[in-house]
């Protein structure tokens, strides 16, 4: 490789690390209300994701997996979210009417566009009262 090449090259890589910013997100926190739930009646799970790197996330979503036992929205569209900032989302759930006394499992992917990336995992701890 000649030493034109070699400086295109060396820029190319330059030019693009420099105009790539770390996006991070995470869950910083996570509660069910109310904390006990029956069945045949509503609840939300309430997150707060926080974008810990230094750039955007873009259309920042959720797909929702659960048990046959909980009814929810499988996707959730939370937007963008600048560098440092927090977001508040609650997630509506219904325990369905003839669910047994138990613990049933929500798992979350939260993705952004490229590569950010995360999994969240949350019991529901339903029971007849």
């Amino acid at each position: 490789m000649n030493k034109m090449n070699t400086l295109c090259l060396t820029l190319i890589f330059l030019v693009l690390g420099m105009g790539i910013g770390n996006a991070t997100f995470s869950i910083v926190s996570n509660s069910i209300n109310p904390s006990q739930v029956g069945p045949g009646e509503f609840a939300t799970i309430d997150l707060v994701v926080s974008n810990m790197g230094t750039s955007t996330v873009t259309g920042l979503n959720a797909e929702i997996r659960a048990t046959n036992q909980i009814t929810i929205n499988r996707n959730v569209n939370i937007g963008d979210l600048s560098p440092g900032a927090q977001i508040t989302i609650s997630i509506p759930f219904k325990v369905k009417e003839d669910a047994k006394t138990g613990i049933y499992q929500v798992e979350m992917d939260f993705f952004g566009v490229g590569d950010t990336y995360t999994t969240f995992n949350r019991s529901i701890s339903a029971s007849r009262g």
